[in-house]
């Protein structure tokens, strides 16, 4: 049995970047980068105090095995982190024997944390108490990449797992020409801190904290995928390519549910183009099941200010059913009065788009203020040709003489169905609509005005629920006073006997 295995990626420096574009040399064991290239680019004592500063900050005093790109970088390495205050030592090739072994026998009594040693400690050497293997100098064999890893494998009473550090970007594919952990064992996607291969040990300390989003790494765009399709709200967004940004927001605005809106919105934050947060409205407002987050998203795209954004906003309006459609219309109607977006002229057709989403609601207004209106508009729908036009420009002219709610409601009523109407209306429209905010404005008070009485229903309910002992008082009161009107009623018939029956006596004693 060997020890679990933990994976850390810790993305290098602006300098260690450039390191794909070190040359691949036949070495001894197999195809490797050039190590005098990659000694010049590493060997560096920014990056080497780095290097230290992170181990001491993340690690403490943590046993564990460098490797670094030739002697003279491990010795290098060694002393920063002997400034740091870490009992590291360097060993190579160059190294004595005795003074090796003593150095590794110090490290298996803990008078040695950390051993730097260059292409020296990869087979032959096995440490239980090892337990940090850092690729320092990256590997392109996956054979020398497997006999660094083994070093860290034995188990021992006091190590929960083995931690591997790989000095790469956590999104690097298995592609590349670097080896990493997961691109050895093939696994599909990342998660920083977590068991990449071997069980679980419960009840040991972990030396590392676990990472709660994940990223893909596999080279395979159909993994890829399935991974973002399964994973979606674990994904870190700002790990992936831009293309696959795309297809998370896509997704993401589909499968969105109330609860995890926030946290939906909370994934796109690094977005500064906010094309992001426009494809994932968008596709929320085209294919979210959930009503109210449709809703939501139309005002969301309002906020935007995006005019290509907005016009696809109205477009999606347009195909949902007559309820929802007047709730999106009347967002949408409300944001441009309160927002500039977009040119006037596009404001003039956005307006009047929305008007014919909502024709009947207009109509009926029209209508019930001025009774003209249905013949006007009869007239105008029956006719054909020339008459059809000559219509048209009778309701124009109608329209003029009305205030600006009458006049904008007969307008956004009127269907025409000629070139010649369509060009009359279309010209007064563009008139009416010089402002459009304005226009917005009247059209919304057309609207119905919902959930004033939901609301008092609801406060009537809550007070009642606040102070049942006034209610169950009022009921009292109102029994008490049905059994008097109870009682009344029952004793009046008595009444009324005894005073006929009396009556009858006093006129037989009259009679006699």
């Amino acid at each position: 049995m060997i020890a679990p295995l933990r994976c850390l990626r810790i993305p290098p420096g602006p300098g260690v970047r450039t390191i794909a574009k070190v040359p691949l040399r036949k070495g001894e064991v197999d195809q490797d980068f050039d190590q005098e290239e990659l000694a010049k680019l590493l060997d560096q004592a920014p990056f080497n105090m780095a290097i230290a500063d992170l181990y001491k900050s993340r690690f403490r005093k943590a046993p564990g095995v460098l490797y670094t790109a030739g002697v003279q970088h491990a010795k290098n390495v060694a002393a920063a982190f002997q400034e740091f205050g870490i009992n590291a030592k360097a060993v190579s090739g160059e190294t004595p024997k005795r003074e090796l072994s003593e150095t590794l026998a110090a490290f298996e009594r803990g008078e040695v944390d950390v051993l730097c040693n260059a292409q020296l400690l990869a087979e032959g050497w096995n440490s239980p108490r090892a337990t940090i293997c850092m690729h320092l100098a990256p590997t392109a064999s996956k054979r020398i990449y497997q006999q660094r890893v083994g070093r860290v494998t034995r188990r021992s009473p006091n190590k929960e797992a083995g931690l591997v550090i790989d000095f790469v970007h956590p999104a690097t594919t298995h592609d590349e020409s670097i080896v990493t952990l997961h691109s050895l064992l093939d696994r599909d996607v990342y998660r920083g801190g977590a068991i990449v291969v071997g069980p679980v040990r419960r009840g040991r300390g972990r030396k590392v904290r676990v990472e709660r989003r994940i990223v893909p790494v596999s080279d395979d765009p159909q993994r890829r995928i399935e991974v973002l399709e399964r994973d979606i709200w674990r994904i870190a967004v700002e790990n992936l390519d831009y293309a696959e940004q795309h297809v998370w927001a896509a997704l993401a605005g589909a499968r969105v549910t109330t609860q995890g809106w926030r946290r939906a919105k909370a994934m796109l934050q690094h977005d500064r183009t906010k094309e992001l947060r426009r494809r994932y409205l968008i596709t929320c407002v085209q294919r979210n099941r959930n009503a109210q987050l449709r809703v939501k998203a139309l005002g969301e795209i309002a906020s935007l200010k995006d005019p290509e954004a907005f016009d696809d906003a109205i477009d999606i309006v347009g195909t949902w059913s007559r309820d929802e459609k007047r709730a999106g219309t009347k967002v949408l109607l409300q944001a441009l009065v309160d927002k500039r977006i977009g040119r006037r002229d596009q404001a003039q057709a956005w307006v009047w788009r929305l008007a014919s989403y909502t024709r009947e609601l207009h109509e009926e207004y029209a209508v019930q203020r001025w009774p003209e209106t249905k013949r006007l508009l009869g007239l105008l729908v029956n006719s054909a040709g020339r008459a059809h036009g000559k219509n048209a420009r009778k309701l124009v002219q109608a329209a003029r003489k009305q205030d600006r709610r009458l006049a904008v409601s007969l307008l956004a009523a009127a269907v025409a169905h000629t070139p010649e109407g369509e060009e009359v209306l279309r010209g007064a429209r563009m008139r009416m609509a010089r402002k459009p905010s304005a226009v917005a404005r009247e059209l919304l008070r057309n609207f119905p005005k919902g959930g004033k009485k939901r609301r008092r229903k609801k406060n009537k309910k809550k007070n009642q629920a606040e102070n049942p002992e006034v209610e169950n008082t009022e009921t009292t009161e109102a029994t008490t006073e049905g059994e008097e009107t109870e009682n009344a009623e029952v004793e009046s018939p008595g009444t009324n006997e005894e005073e006929s029956s009396g009556n009858h006596a006093d006129s037989e004693e009259d009679s006699e």
